[in-house]
């Protein structure tokens, strides 16, 4: 965690060794406590909102962040579309303390109307940039794009430095120094990087690029706390940073992703707090989601306060058949067929790790109704928690929550499943399960639970636009399950039927809007590459599926 690597920098470079020893045993209580304590130790400009602001930068322009942050400003960084001239545009906005703006065809006017209200004298245009019409006395720079006009612009000497991902192309403008001038490319794009020198510039006709002027910076160390994500736009982040501000970038834009993230804005849910772009939701929205984290008391498997994104899990499916025999058997057999199954989907998470990458956890779903024993839900609860593994209880839409599903709900990997099989399901039981689970996780402090619906064809759900209940607590998951279409046997033509179901389902909800994640029922694949009627992970193809699967539920 950087936080607790920092608190580690600092033990050795002040302390001694009894003490390093302390602060190498601080829990994430400690590490909360003291990251709290520094973000309330710091004073704050009047001239910012008292407590948590969420700028909405629905454009990806930066005018949101410029209007801000800047009242003012003689001069003005504007990049066209590219992500290498955003880059560029960053690298020197922060150096010169000067705002930057991106322009896109959609949104020429919003910037235009900013120059205005800036009072800009010079605007540096990088990239494709129509300011053909620009009134007033507004002097225009086209930047001739090379290394050596930099250097000519700005008078400082910059140090080429390539952007490995597209990904960490917010982190990267976050962390540029205006005492270090660095020039930002796309390191992910061949032939990106600057070829051009001093040396080769002369003798082929070098004109100068003109002097691009450069302020002060208006911070004075009074901004509040600025938090961006990797959907934040280079802009408004490079926007904060010439301004003066530091930015803290989290990998999702929610504070409960990690004790890394919720340190960032400890103690800042009623204080002075800037979150770049709108993927943060509302500013009562993060207050809340602050809180909540604060009062969390345990994590999720595989770690974290929120279920999704950036985690995979797959799960394996519990038969009729596995659960009549758990049902008769006793303990030790219970026990042992539990411990089977949960090797299988370790296995399967293995299989399916390779294939995507990234952080992967295991999960059991497993039908429970009225007559399911508490001793085999209870073993359920106990198990998979050892192994680290989320347990989802599948249940009918329409069931009530018994006193049985609460109890298992209070765990903290567990959560609920709905399937109807090919039956219509009520948006309003969907809603009831997700305030089910939404009490139980706040009266228990406990983190983001997940609500799984089971979805066989397009339109099963009544209303999709009705099912965004809007609890931070809980993750909606529409699992699309073509396996009763995939009825072909060759296994080709079985994929290409669950794929095609998927992409209906899919479209109800990219349509209606919001934040619903995604999961993907394999399909059984005939003849081998199948384990206790599991399907092989290398073999369905859904690491082609758009939108991206985060829950693969097998068997």
């Amino acid at each position: 965690m950087r936080y607790r690597a920092l608190l580690a920098a600092l033990c050795l470079s002040t302390a001694t060794l009894a003490s390093c020893t302390a602060q190498a045993e601080l829990t994430d209580a400690d590490v909360l406590a003291r990251a709290k304590a520094d973000n309330l130790n710091r004073h704050v400009s009047s001239a910012f909102e008292p407590t948590a602001q969420v700028l909405a930068d629905a454009d990806g322009s930066g005018v949101d962040a410029v209007n801000r942050f800047f009242d003012s400003s003689d001069t003005l960084v504007i990049a066209g579309p590219r992500v290498a001239d955003q880059l560029r545009a960053a690298s020197i906005a922060v150096v010169a303390h000067a705002p930057m703006l991106t322009m896109y065809s959609s949104n020429r006017s919003a910037v235009v109307e900013e120059i205005s209200r800036l009072g800009a004298r010079v605007v540096l245009a990088v990239g494709e940039v129509d300011l053909a019409d620009a009134r007033g006395q507004l002097t225009v720079i086209k930047d001739p794009g090379t290394f050596v006009a930099l250097g000519e612009m700005t008078a400082f000497q910059f140090e080429g430095t390539p952007v490995a991902s597209a990904e960490g192309a917010v982190a990267a403008v976050a962390a540029l120094d205006p005492a270090r001038p660095s020039y930002l490319y796309p390191g992910w794009v061949t032939g990106g990087e600057p070829t051009d020198d001093w040396t080769s510039a002369q003798g082929r006709g070098h004109e100068k690029a003109p002097a691009f002027p450069v302020q002060s910076k208006r911070d004075a160390d009074m901004a509040p706390v600025v938090i961006a994500s990797n959907d934040s736009s280079i802009a408004s982040v490079a926007t904060a940073r010439s301004f003066g501000a530091s930015v803290r970038v989290m990998p999702v834009a929610d504070p409960r992703y990690s004790t890394d993230t919720l340190a960032m804005v400890a103690g800042l849910a009623d204080s002075p707090l800037i979150a770049l772009g709108q993927q943060f939701g509302t500013a009562d929205g993060l207050r809340e989601k602050i809180r909540l984290g604060e009062a969390t008391t345990s994590e999720l498997p595989g770690g974290g306060g929120v279920v999704f994104p950036d985690r995979t899990v797959v799960g394996v499916q519990v038969g009729e058949e596995a659960l009549g025999d758990w049902r008769a058997a006793d303990e030790s057999r219970l026990i042992e067929g539990i411990d089977q199954v949960l090797d299988e989907a370790a296995a399967q998470q293995s299989a399916v790790e390779r294939i995507l990458g990234g952080r992967t956890t295991s999960a059991l779903v497993v039908p429970v109704d009225a007559d399911t024993p508490q001793g085999l839900v209870d073993a359920l609860v106990r198990e998979t928690g050892a192994r680290g593994a989320f347990l989802f209880l599948q249940v009918a839409p329409g069931y009530q929550a018994s006193d049985l599903v609460r109890q298992a709900l209070g765990s903290t990997h567990v959560s609920v499943s709905l399937d109807s099989g090919s039956l219509p399901i009520a948006s309003e039981d969907v809603t009831r399960w997700a305030s089910v689970l939404d009490e139980v996780a706040r009266a228990r402090s406990l983190p983001q639970k997940a609500l799984v619906v089971r979805q066989r064809a397009s339109g099963q759900v009544s209303d999709p636009q009705a099912l965004g209940f809007g609890s931070p607590m809980v993750q909606l998951v529409i699992a699309a399950d073509g396996s009763a279409t995939a009825t072909a046997t060759a296994a080709g033509s079985a994929q290409d039927a669950a794929r095609a179901v998927f992409g209906e389902v899919t479209s109800d909800y990219t349509q209606a809007g919001g934040q619903t994640f995604f999961g993907w029922v394999s399909p059984a694949t005939p003849g081998g590459g199948e384990s206790a009627g599991v399907a092989s992970a290398d073999d369905d193809g859904f690491a082609q599926l758009s939108p991206r699967p985060w829950l693969i539920i097998r068997g």
